[in-house]
């Protein structure tokens, strides 16, 4: 089964602007989108570079340009935006709510790359040295 492609940067900042009304730049959206996938990158997936995914620097090009997450866990980049939102607008009280939902998404995602990258590999005893690398194997023999 080979991997799916996640949403558009645009798909996802029209999806929270139509639901959180907000006054901050698409750049300053496109910027918090880059920073999760670059900590996602880093931390979860234990890959070099998170420079792969700044998108800021292609701004606007990056817009039609796709996420790192797909289904189902491509929620995680809305309910990031929702906490960036509440926190810029000092709507604490939102943001603490905000701040829950998306950590809890967000463990569900590490545990599930775990299981299906780095333990799956290591049953049949092959050597794991970064989720990069298993992903793009994945890609590759798909």
């Amino acid at each position: 089964m080979g991997l799916e492609l996640g949403k558009t940067l645009q798909e996802i900042i029209d999806y929270i602007d139509d639901i959180v009304p907000n006054a901050f730049t698409v750049q300053q959206k496109v910027q918090w989108i880059a920073e999760l996938d670059g900590d996602i990158a880093l931390q979860v997936m234990k890959l070099n570079d998170a420079n792969l995914f700044n998108y800021s620097e292609h701004f606007p090009d990056s817009m039609t340009w796709h996420v790192f997450l797909s289904f189902p866990y491509d929620n995680i980049y809305a309910l990031w935006l929702r906490t960036q939102i509440d926190f810029g607008n000092n709507e604490y009280d939102k943001d603490y709510n905000a701040i829950a939902i998306y950590n809890a998404r967000l463990v569900e995602f590490q545990k599930w790359f775990l299981n299906n990258y780095f333990t799956k590999h290591r049953q049949h005893g092959e050597p794991v040295r970064s989720g990069r690398q298993l992903l793009f194997r994945e890609i590759r023999y798909a």
